[in-house]
């Protein structure tokens, strides 16, 4: 159970601090339970009250820096395996990804990170077009990808976003290189 002042990650909503752990009566539902007070870290006054036995929304604990700088890490490897994957199969991708990066229950966070950086580089690779649907979902996905990595590294995102940039383009820098020599 969280605590009040812990930062998790709420469903697709992303970032949230615990403000509050109590027991309430909702309309619609029988009896007191206990839920927690949410608070998107980014975005406007708004609060969320989600049971804390809720198996429905996903919760899980925001990732450390030590996690951060991992993920941040394995960008290029996960680009590369994100090109050799057959269409369809993110799913096996993701859980290989999460069990070398020790990052136990992170799958969103690693799913998150395929979707925004690789498709993007891969669509540029292969000079294709990303159609609007996508690029508008990876746009929040991205969003929610640097609000956390940069919560957790305790920098701007725009910082973080910075960092995978430089991720991205180094092995093609790299293969470049290689090539002219």
């Amino acid at each position: 159970m969280y605590k009040a002042g812990d930062e998790i990650v709420y469903g697709n909503l992303g970032v949230c601090s615990v403000v509050e752990v109590a027991q309430r009566e909702m309309p619609g539902v029988e009896g007191r339970r206990w839920y927690y007070t949410l608070e998107p870290r980014f975005e406007n006054q708004m609060r969320i009250y989600a049971p804390t036995e809720n198996g429905r929304v996903r919760m899980r604990p925001v990732v450390t820096g030590e996690q951060a700088r991992r993920l941040l890490d394995s960008i290029p490897s996960l680009r590369a395996a994100a090109r050799s994957l057959p269409d369809g199969q993110p799913e096996a991708l993701v859980a290989d990804c999460e069990e070398k990066l020790a990052l136990d229950g992170c799958g969103d966070l690693i799913a998150l990170a395929l979707f925004t950086c690789a498709p993007r580089a891969l669509a540029s690779d292969y000079k294709r077009r990303i159609g609007l649907g996508d690029r508008m979902a990876a746009k929040q996905a991205q969003q929610r990808l640097l609000q956390e990595l940069g919560l957790a590294l305790n920098v701007p995102p725009a910082r973080v976003r910075e960092a995978i940039d430089q991720r991205i383009a180094a092995p093609a820098v790299k293969r470049d290189a290689a090539v002219q020599a």
